[in-house]
């Protein structure tokens, strides 16, 4: 386990995560530095790319974040 130093108010809103939720909180930070010569928007665009396969529309997001 590690340690990385977070504003108080994101570590709130980490721990309100679902295990779900922290489970893919987790795989994105490790394709993020399992493969250091990636940016992060590199991983962004895969992580699209996934959800866009996935099903995933922009609509759909939208109304996601809006349930925030």
């Amino acid at each position: 386990m590690i340690s990385l130093p977070l504003p108080a108010e994101t570590e709130q809103l980490i721990v309100l995560l679902s295990n779900q939720e922290k489970k893919t909180l987790a795989l994105m930070i490790q394709a993020f530095v399992a493969k250091p010569n990636r940016s992060m928007a590199q991983v962004m665009d895969d992580m699209a790319a996934y959800a866009k396969r996935q099903g995933l529309t922009p609509d759909k997001l939208n109304d996601l974040l809006k349930e925030e």
